[in-house]
């Protein structure tokens, strides 16, 4: 937490979040010229059940590139989850900087 969001991403044959390696790069060099702070993960966690599965696992499944770019918070669904302004700050920053971004497939 403190450190800015995090870019979840998979670069390769994954039931997550996929994306070529081009666009992973391409998103990053977006988020650094915007001067925001992220994380980059690689995988948070296995997917062993299809329960799991997310809209953008469906999205990936169809061919489209995709990302997990978020707030990190501690005690995710519980009584008391706690989210760090800067955090919130550089997620808005982010999310801005990628929608403007001119994005080439």
């Amino acid at each position: 937490m403190a450190s800015g969001p995090y870019l979840l991403t998979e670069d390769g044959n994954f039931t997550g979040d996929q994306a070529k390696r081009q666009h992973i790069d391409q998103l990053m060099n977006i988020l650094r010229d915007a001067k925001v702070i992220f994380n980059p993960v690689g995988s948070a966690m296995v997917q062993e059940n299809a329960q799991l599965e997310s809209f953008g696992v469906y999205l990936s499944r169809k061919g489209l590139p995709t990302f997990s770019f978020g707030v990190p918070v501690v005690g995710t669904h519980s009584v008391m989850e706690l989210a760090h302004e800067g955090d919130l700050y550089y997620s808005f920053l982010g999310n801005k900087a990628f929608l403007k971004a001119d994005w080439k497939p």
